[in-house]
Protein backbone atom coordinates (compact mmCIF):
# COMPACT_ATOMS: atom_id res chain seq x y z
CA UNK A 1 0.00 0.00 0.00
CA UNK A 2 2.83 2.39 0.86
CA UNK A 3 4.44 1.82 -2.52
CA UNK A 4 1.26 2.62 -4.42
CA UNK A 5 0.67 5.68 -2.24
CA UNK A 6 4.18 6.88 -3.10
CA UNK A 7 3.54 6.49 -6.84
CA UNK A 8 0.21 8.30 -6.55
CA UNK A 9 1.84 11.22 -4.72
CA UNK A 10 4.60 11.38 -7.34
CA UNK A 11 1.99 11.30 -10.11
CA UNK A 12 0.13 14.22 -8.57
CA UNK A 13 3.39 16.18 -8.23
CA UNK A 14 4.25 15.50 -11.88
CA UNK A 15 0.82 16.77 -12.93
CA UNK A 16 1.71 20.21 -11.57
CA UNK A 17 5.17 20.41 -13.20
CA UNK A 18 3.94 22.23 -16.36
CA UNK A 19 2.10 24.78 -14.25
CA UNK A 20 5.11 25.63 -12.08
CA UNK A 21 8.04 25.28 -14.50
CA UNK A 22 9.47 26.63 -17.73
CA UNK A 23 9.81 24.97 -21.11
CA UNK A 24 13.20 23.42 -20.37
CA UNK A 25 12.02 21.66 -17.20
CA UNK A 26 8.96 20.38 -19.05
CA UNK A 27 11.23 18.95 -21.74
CA UNK A 28 13.59 17.31 -19.23
CA UNK A 29 10.74 15.68 -17.28
CA UNK A 30 9.10 14.56 -20.55
CA UNK A 31 12.37 12.94 -21.59
CA UNK A 32 12.53 11.32 -18.16
CA UNK A 33 9.15 9.68 -18.79
CA UNK A 34 10.49 8.21 -22.04
CA UNK A 35 13.60 6.91 -20.29
CA UNK A 36 11.47 5.41 -17.52
CA UNK A 37 9.64 3.29 -20.11
CA UNK A 38 12.91 2.15 -21.69
CA UNK A 39 14.50 1.34 -18.32
CA UNK A 40 11.45 -0.66 -17.23
CA UNK A 41 12.18 -2.94 -20.17
CA UNK A 42 15.86 -3.26 -19.31
CA UNK A 43 14.94 -3.98 -15.70
CA UNK A 44 12.90 -6.98 -16.86
CA UNK A 45 15.78 -8.31 -18.98
CA UNK A 46 18.64 -7.55 -16.60
CA UNK A 47 17.13 -6.98 -13.18
CA UNK A 48 14.61 -9.81 -13.04
CA UNK A 49 15.93 -12.44 -15.46
CA UNK A 50 19.64 -11.67 -15.01
CA UNK A 51 20.41 -11.45 -18.76
CA UNK A 52 23.06 -8.82 -19.50
CA UNK A 53 22.08 -6.42 -22.28
CA UNK A 54 24.18 -3.56 -23.59
CA UNK A 55 21.99 -2.81 -26.60
CA UNK A 56 18.87 -1.21 -25.11
CA UNK A 57 19.62 1.94 -27.10
CA UNK A 58 19.41 -0.14 -30.29
CA UNK A 59 15.87 -1.29 -29.51
CA UNK A 60 15.08 2.30 -28.52
CA UNK A 61 16.36 3.47 -31.91
CA UNK A 62 14.51 0.76 -33.84
CA UNK A 63 11.25 1.88 -32.27
CA UNK A 64 12.04 5.56 -32.90
CA UNK A 65 12.93 5.09 -36.57
CA UNK A 66 9.98 2.79 -37.22
CA UNK A 67 7.56 5.33 -35.79
CA UNK A 68 9.21 8.31 -37.47
CA UNK A 69 9.24 6.71 -40.94
CA UNK A 70 5.63 5.55 -40.70
CA UNK A 71 4.42 8.88 -39.29
CA UNK A 72 6.06 10.69 -42.20
CA UNK A 73 4.07 8.64 -44.72
CA UNK A 74 0.79 9.20 -42.89
CA UNK A 75 0.30 6.13 -40.72
CA UNK A 76 -1.85 6.47 -37.61
CA UNK A 77 0.21 6.83 -34.45
CA UNK A 78 -2.04 4.38 -32.65
CA UNK A 79 -1.27 1.71 -35.22
CA UNK A 80 2.47 2.25 -35.43
CA UNK A 81 2.98 2.51 -31.64
CA UNK A 82 2.43 -1.21 -30.96
CA UNK A 83 4.10 -2.05 -34.27
CA UNK A 84 7.27 -0.22 -33.17
CA UNK A 85 7.28 -2.19 -29.92
CA UNK A 86 6.68 -5.50 -31.68
CA UNK A 87 9.43 -4.91 -34.24
CA UNK A 88 11.89 -4.08 -31.47
CA UNK A 89 10.69 -7.17 -29.57
CA UNK A 90 11.39 -9.33 -32.63
CA UNK A 91 14.98 -8.09 -32.71
CA UNK A 92 15.16 -8.58 -28.94
CA UNK A 93 14.12 -12.22 -29.30
CA UNK A 94 16.78 -12.71 -31.98
CA UNK A 95 19.44 -11.25 -29.70
CA UNK A 96 18.11 -13.51 -26.96
CA UNK A 97 19.23 -16.65 -28.79
CA UNK A 98 22.92 -16.20 -27.83
CA UNK A 99 21.74 -16.08 -24.20
CA UNK A 100 20.83 -19.74 -24.55
CA UNK A 101 24.50 -20.64 -24.88
CA UNK A 102 26.57 -17.74 -23.57
CA UNK A 103 26.25 -15.60 -20.47
CA UNK A 104 28.03 -12.93 -18.43
CA UNK A 105 30.72 -11.01 -20.34
CA UNK A 106 30.29 -13.12 -23.50
CA UNK A 107 26.64 -12.13 -23.74
CA UNK A 108 27.55 -8.53 -22.93
CA UNK A 109 29.97 -8.45 -25.89
CA UNK A 110 27.34 -9.89 -28.24
CA UNK A 111 24.77 -7.27 -27.26
CA UNK A 112 27.43 -4.56 -27.50
CA UNK A 113 28.22 -5.69 -31.05
CA UNK A 114 24.54 -5.50 -31.96
CA UNK A 115 24.37 -1.93 -30.65
CA UNK A 116 27.35 -0.92 -32.79
CA UNK A 117 25.97 -2.63 -35.91
CA UNK A 118 22.57 -0.99 -35.44
CA UNK A 119 24.17 2.42 -35.05
CA UNK A 120 26.21 1.94 -38.24
CA UNK A 121 23.11 0.90 -40.19
CA UNK A 122 21.27 4.03 -38.99
CA UNK A 123 24.22 6.19 -39.95
CA UNK A 124 25.12 4.63 -43.32
CA UNK A 125 21.76 3.65 -44.84
CA UNK A 126 20.72 7.19 -45.70
CA UNK A 127 18.09 6.06 -48.21
CA UNK A 128 16.06 4.72 -45.29
CA UNK A 129 17.17 6.53 -42.13
CA UNK A 130 18.33 9.86 -43.53
CA UNK A 131 21.92 9.04 -42.60
CA UNK A 132 23.80 11.32 -40.20
CA UNK A 133 21.28 14.12 -40.73
CA UNK A 134 18.44 11.96 -39.41
CA UNK A 135 14.71 12.56 -39.82
CA UNK A 136 13.06 15.88 -38.99
CA UNK A 137 9.52 17.18 -38.94
CA UNK A 138 8.12 14.20 -37.02
CA UNK A 139 4.47 15.02 -36.19
CA UNK A 140 2.95 14.56 -32.78
CA UNK A 141 -0.10 12.31 -32.34
CA UNK A 142 -3.73 13.18 -31.87
CA UNK A 143 -6.78 11.32 -30.64
CA UNK A 144 -9.94 12.53 -32.33
CA UNK A 145 -10.41 16.17 -31.29
CA UNK A 146 -7.52 15.92 -28.80
CA UNK A 147 -4.27 17.30 -30.16
CA UNK A 148 -0.95 16.67 -28.41
CA UNK A 149 1.03 19.17 -30.45
CA UNK A 150 1.95 21.50 -27.58
CA UNK A 151 4.74 20.69 -25.14
CA UNK A 152 2.37 20.68 -22.17
CA UNK A 153 -0.20 18.37 -23.77
CA UNK A 154 2.54 15.99 -24.90
CA UNK A 155 3.97 16.08 -21.36
CA UNK A 156 0.70 14.66 -20.00
CA UNK A 157 0.58 12.23 -22.91
CA UNK A 158 3.98 10.83 -21.89
CA UNK A 159 3.03 10.84 -18.20
CA UNK A 160 0.07 8.59 -19.04
CA UNK A 161 2.24 6.11 -20.93
CA UNK A 162 4.92 6.08 -18.23
CA UNK A 163 2.24 5.25 -15.64
CA UNK A 164 0.80 2.59 -17.95
CA UNK A 165 4.27 1.05 -18.38
CA UNK A 166 4.76 0.94 -14.60
CA UNK A 167 1.44 -0.83 -14.09
CA UNK A 168 2.22 -3.29 -16.91
CA UNK A 169 5.66 -4.05 -15.50
CA UNK A 170 4.21 -4.59 -12.02
CA UNK A 171 1.74 -7.10 -13.47
CA UNK A 172 4.52 -8.89 -15.36
CA UNK A 173 6.86 -9.27 -12.38
CA UNK A 174 4.01 -10.49 -10.15
CA UNK A 175 2.87 -13.04 -12.73
CA UNK A 176 4.11 -16.52 -13.57
CA UNK A 177 6.55 -14.89 -16.00
CA UNK A 178 8.10 -12.76 -13.26
CA UNK A 179 8.56 -15.76 -10.96
CA UNK A 180 10.21 -17.69 -13.79
CA UNK A 181 12.52 -14.74 -14.54
CA UNK A 182 13.63 -14.54 -10.90
CA UNK A 183 14.23 -18.28 -10.84
CA UNK A 184 16.47 -18.06 -13.91
CA UNK A 185 18.38 -15.16 -12.37
CA UNK A 186 19.02 -16.96 -9.10
CA UNK A 187 19.78 -20.47 -10.38
CA UNK A 188 19.14 -21.67 -13.93
CA UNK A 189 19.59 -25.34 -13.07
CA UNK A 190 17.11 -25.19 -10.19
CA UNK A 191 14.62 -23.21 -12.29
CA UNK A 192 14.81 -25.78 -15.09
CA UNK A 193 14.34 -28.59 -12.57
CA UNK A 194 11.11 -26.91 -11.45
CA UNK A 195 9.74 -26.87 -14.98
CA UNK A 196 10.90 -23.46 -16.25
CA UNK A 197 11.65 -23.59 -19.97
CA UNK A 198 14.95 -21.68 -20.11
CA UNK A 199 14.84 -21.11 -23.85
CA UNK A 200 11.33 -19.67 -23.93
CA UNK A 201 11.72 -17.48 -20.87
CA UNK A 202 15.11 -16.08 -21.86
CA UNK A 203 13.76 -15.13 -25.27
CA UNK A 204 10.67 -13.69 -23.59
CA UNK A 205 12.82 -11.60 -21.23
CA UNK A 206 14.76 -10.09 -24.13
CA UNK A 207 11.58 -9.63 -26.16
CA UNK A 208 9.74 -7.83 -23.37
CA UNK A 209 12.73 -5.62 -22.61
CA UNK A 210 13.02 -4.65 -26.27
CA UNK A 211 9.24 -4.09 -26.54
CA UNK A 212 9.27 -1.42 -23.82
CA UNK A 213 12.30 0.18 -25.47
CA UNK A 214 10.54 0.21 -28.84
CA UNK A 215 7.49 1.89 -27.30
CA UNK A 216 9.78 4.46 -25.67
CA UNK A 217 11.45 5.09 -29.03
CA UNK A 218 8.09 5.64 -30.74
CA UNK A 219 7.27 8.26 -28.10
CA UNK A 220 10.73 9.85 -28.26
CA UNK A 221 10.61 10.95 -31.92
CA UNK A 222 7.51 13.15 -31.60
CA UNK A 223 8.92 14.68 -28.39
CA UNK A 224 11.92 16.18 -30.19
CA UNK A 225 10.27 16.10 -33.63
CA UNK A 226 13.69 14.95 -34.82
CA UNK A 227 15.91 11.88 -34.51
CA UNK A 228 19.42 11.03 -35.70
CA UNK A 229 21.82 8.10 -35.17
CA UNK A 230 23.77 10.10 -32.58
CA UNK A 231 20.83 9.69 -30.19
CA UNK A 232 21.16 5.89 -30.08
CA UNK A 233 24.82 5.15 -29.46
CA UNK A 234 26.37 2.58 -27.14
CA UNK A 235 26.88 5.32 -24.56
CA UNK A 236 23.11 5.69 -24.24
CA UNK A 237 22.87 1.95 -23.52
CA UNK A 238 25.39 2.49 -20.73
CA UNK A 239 23.27 5.33 -19.38
CA UNK A 240 20.20 3.09 -19.34
CA UNK A 241 22.23 0.42 -17.55
CA UNK A 242 23.36 2.93 -14.92
CA UNK A 243 19.78 4.15 -14.45
CA UNK A 244 18.54 0.63 -13.81
CA UNK A 245 21.40 -0.19 -11.41
CA UNK A 246 20.76 2.97 -9.42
Amino acid sequence: MKRWLTWIVLGVIFCFVPLLSGDYVIYVVSLTFVHIIVCIGLNITLGYSGQISLCQASFFGIGAYTAALLLKIGWSFWLLLPLSGLLAAAFGAIIGFPALKWKDHYLALITLAFNIVTFLVMQQEGWLTGGPTGISGIPRPSLGPLKFSSDISYFYFLLFFAALALVASYWIVQSKWGRAFRGIRENELAAEAHGVNLRNYKLLAFGLGAFFAGIGGALFGPLLRYISPDAFTFFLSLEFLIMVVI
